[in-house]
C-alpha cells in the first residue's frame, strides 16, 4: 500500500469471467472464492519471501466518483441491454436500480431482455404483464420484461414508467 488509491505496486491479481447472466451477487461470490486462492498464494509468497511486485501502469487506471441516487435510476430510453445491465449491476445484496412511479421510488431487482418492439412506441411504455406479474416495457431498441420489482401500485398496460 502507498498513500493513494489503489495506487501502490500489485502483489497478486487473476481474471475473472463475468457471465452475460452473471449479476452482483453471482459475480460477488466469484471474487470471494478467487480472493481466498489469491490470499493463499500472496501468503505464501510473503512467507517464502518470493514476492515479485507488479508496478501498476497509470496510463490505464482510472477512478470514479461516489456512486449517487440517480445512477440507479432506469432510464426506458435506453437500450435494453443497457437497462439489463444496470439492474443485474445494483440487484441484491446492493441498493437495487430503480424507477420512479407516481412521485415513489419501485425498486427493480430483476429483468429479462424482451422482444422487439415497432419503433413508433414511445420508450417506458407499459406493453403487457404477465400472469407471473412480470411487466413488459418499451425500451429504445425494443423491449424489457421487469421480472422482480417492488411495485405498490402495479402498472397498467398503455400506461409511462
Amino acid at each position: 500500500m502507498d498513500e493513494g488509491a489503489d495506487s501502490g505496486p500489485i502483489l497478486s491479481q487473476t481474471e475473472i469471467v463475468i457471465d452475460q447472466s452473471d449479476d452482483a451477487k453471482s459475480l460477488y461470490d466469484k471474487l470471494v472464492v478467487a480472493s481466498r486462492k489469491q490470499l493463499i498464494k500472496a501468503s505464501k509468497m510473503l512467507i517464502e519471501d518470493k514476492v515479485k511486485w507488479i508496478d501498476q501502469d497509470h496510463s490505464r487506471a482510472n477512478s470514479w466518483r461516489k456512486r449517487g441516487l440517480r445512477d440507479g435510476l432506469i432510464d426506458f430510453r435506453l437500450h435494453s441491454s443497457t437497462i439489463y445491465n444496470l439492474v443485474r449491476a445494483l440487484t441484491k445484496p446492493y441498493v437495487g436500480a430503480h424507477l420512479i412511479q407516481d412521485s415513489k421510488e419501485v425498486k427493480i431487482w430483476k429483468t429479462k431482455i424482451g422482444p422487439q418492439k415497432p419503433s413508433n412506441l414511445e420508450p417506458g411504455k407499459v406493453l403487457e404483464i404477465n400472469e407471473s406479474n412480470e411487466v413488459l416495457v418499451k425500451t429504445c431498441d425494443g423491449s424489457i420484461w421487469l421480472v422482480e420489482h417492488d411495485f405498490e401500485d402495479f402498472p397498467v398496460v398503455n400506461s409511462y414508467l
